[in-house]
């Protein structure tokens, strides 16, 4: 398929399926790249179970939570960059994904928690704020915004769309939401380390689908906000209407 078809307006049904299509298309390295959240995971789980002071197991899980986010971004980014480069028809590979994503680290961290501040201080209206800014994470690595620019690039696409969006994303998320729940019934069952690597295994086969769809969205988005500013732009071409004529009837 033609980048200009990926990339273009689609609906519903056609989003599901080209984020699919990507992912299954490059499973290995986009996989690959999720599954690099589960350690972090795995480790986070035994925290609790370790002994110790109660002050040393919660700096050891404050700084894992540092590290999960700065994990998480970069692969976040990472699978941003491998869904991109491979709607332009490219073979994305783990390693390239994964320079990208530490590249643009800085900008995807201070961004996040540029939004995440301003959705929480927006308190009731943290909803439409939150999918108003949800492309937030393809401005920085598709565009190469940061910060307010990638919140306003965002905001862009999403004007006049928020309710489209806000539903596509929701049944995103509900699609993959039948095997995350086995996965957490499974771990549930199983010792502690055991279950957070099921757990975690779950959420990263989960997580390139659901990036997909995202970014397959935000093609879709950005291609109607184009064509709306080019109908803007074009001239008139229908011919000016005839001036009325009167007839003379002077004697």
């Amino acid at each position: 398929m033609k980048p200009a078809d990926i990339r273009g307006r689609h609906d519903l049904g056609q989003i599901i399926g080209l984020a699919w299509r990507v992912y299954l298309d490059n499973l290995a390295a986009m996989f690959a790249i999720a599954l690099t959240t589960v350690p972090l995971r795995m480790l986070a789980a035994v925290i609790p179970a370790t002994g110790g002071p109660a002050a040393g197991r919660a700096s050891l899980e404050a700084a894992f939570f540092v590290a999960s986010v700065v994990v998480g971004a970069v692969a976040n980014g990472a699978l941003i960059h491998a869904i991109n480069e491979a709607s332009a028809g490219g073979r994305p590979a783990f390693s390239r994904s994964v320079d990208a994503g530490i590249e643009r680290i800085g900008a995807l961290i201070s961004s996040m928690l540029l939004m995440y501040a301003l959705v929480v201080a927006s308190l009731i209206a943290a909803p439409y704020f939150a999918v108003r800014w949800a492309f937030n994470p393809q401005a920085v690595m598709i565009e190469g915004k940061r910060n307010w620019a990638s919140l306003d690039a965002s905001s862009s696409i999403v004007k006049g769309q928020w309710w489209r969006t806000f539903g596509i994303l929701l049944v995103s998320a509900l699609i993959m939401l039948g095997p995350l729940v086995v996965a957490s019934g499974i771990a549930i069952a199983l010792p502690v380390l055991a279950g957070a690597t099921i757990e975690g295994v779950g959420i990263a086969f989960a997580l390139p689908f659901l990036i997909a769809a995202q970014t397959m969205l935000y093609y879709d988005l950005r291609a109607r906000r184009e064509s709306a500013a080019a109908a803007m732009q074009e001239p008139d071409s229908s011919p000016p209407p005839e001036p009325s004529r009167s007839d003379d009837t002077s004697s």
